[in-house]
């Protein structure tokens, strides 16, 4: 997948954003806790 995402970034990114999956960069990162709690109760 990483080989690929940098063969067609634009494609791909178009993709995801056709499927509603969209990434943003953020300034402030969260808490491993955080993450524990928000994230970790979907796997």
């Amino acid at each position: 997948m990483t080989e690929l995402s940098q063969l067609m970034p634009e494609k791909i990114d178009a993709l995801l954003k056709q499927i509603g999956l969209t990434f943003e960069t953020e300034e402030q990162p969260f808490s491993i806790d955080e993450f524990k709690q928000n994230i970790m109760c979907f796997f």
